[in-house]
């Protein structure tokens, strides 16, 4: 197993609609319908994800997304999650993305780990 200690960031245009992410397993795209911004997320790489961790950040909000895939259940190759959802607010600028911890199904880990919800999934995983 190994980690790669990098943070994923993706911008968040207020005034367009694309992403750009430097992730090697999840690829974030943002959509805006009926007046909410949804953050979805793609696995991208060979190895199903059973855990993530995403941050969304623009003026002073802060929330943070995950999921844990349990019981054999995983993210495949090439399927996409509703990672989350907010009120549109682009009027409150620049928003940014960020994955702060991804886990693969064959042990691999990505990403700081540095939110509590991350944290929190990492120690499940050591049980």
């Amino acid at each position: 197993m190994f980690a790669l200690r990098t943070t994923a960031v993706a911008l968040l245009l207020a005034a367009g609609l694309s992403v750009a992410s430097d992730s090697p397993f999840f690829r974030l795209k943002e959509t805006r319908k009926n007046g909410k911004v949804q953050v979805l997320g793609t696995n991208i790489c060979h190895s199903p994800i059973v855990a993530y961790v995403v941050i969304f950040e623009r003026s002073n909000q802060r929330t943070v997304w995950h999921g844990i895939y349990k019981d054999g259940d995983s993210l495949d190759t090439g399927k996409t999650v509703r990672v989350g959802a907010l009120p549109d607010g682009s009027y409150m600028g620049r928003a940014t993305v960020s994955v702060d911890y991804i886990r693969l199904a064959n042990g691999t880990t990505w990403g700081d780990a540095q939110t509590d919800e991350a944290k929190a999934i990492v120690a499940q995983f050591r049980q």
